[in-house]
């Protein structure tokens, strides 16, 4: 027995996948390779700031226990063991972790998920936040972002736009541009497209 939302949260992680409600119903997020939704810059953030942390290095998993269902021993919870070899031989300890490969019968799949919790954990490691207004409610759990901060990236690459007639459109800084190259402007439309 277990409650609804916790069987379906196990559910979703066999694809590494994410539920959260919105409107009203249940949404499920796969954590994959799509589009960009929406871009964060500094003119569209308070105080033109974006805050950046990091995991410690000495606190990244380099090895991990994986439970999974042997069907060779009447689907009993077995548990694969990956470590990143390189991560010990550097760190000169190991940092264990374990997971649970739900639905897993496959102890190569195991292995995979093992890899794939060492992969994220080693190289996700850095988070930015941001306090902005009503544009961020736009992107939705599991949608890609893109942050264009000129702090970080030592140049500006995005803005606002504060007028346009459809053949004249007027930018909240002025831009020089260079004969004979090709600019392209991208814009976000009312409907978040």
């Amino acid at each position: 027995k277990v409650e609804a939302y916790k069987f379906i949260q196990d559910m979703a992680s066999i694809f590494r996948g994410i539920i959260y409600w919105a409107s009203g119903n249940i949404v499920v997020a796969q954590d994959s390779s799509k589009a960009i939704r929406y871009q964060f810059n500094n003119t569209n953030v308070e105080n033109g700031v974006f805050s950046y942390t990091s995991s410690s290095y000495d606190t990244r998993y380099n090895a991990v226990n994986v439970t999974w269902n042997n069907p060779k021993d009447q689907y009993k919870q077995a548990v694969a063991y990956v470590e990143d070899t390189d991560s010990i031989a550097t760190k000169g300890y190991v940092n264990l972790t374990s997971g649970v490969a739900i639905g897993c019968t496959s102890e190569a799949q195991a292995r995979r998920y093992g890899r794939w919790v060492l992969y994220t954990n080693g190289h996700d490691t850095d988070v930015v936040t941001f306090t902005t207004g009503a544009e961020g409610a736009l992107p939705r759990p599991g949608d890609i972002i893109q942050v264009s901060d000129t702090l970080r990236a030592t140049e500006r690459r995005g803005g606002r736009v504060i007028s346009s007639n459809g053949t004249v459109i007027v930018l909240d800084k002025e831009m020089t541009f260079t004969a004979g190259v090709t600019y392209t402007i991208s814009l976000i439309a009312i409907d978040g497209t």
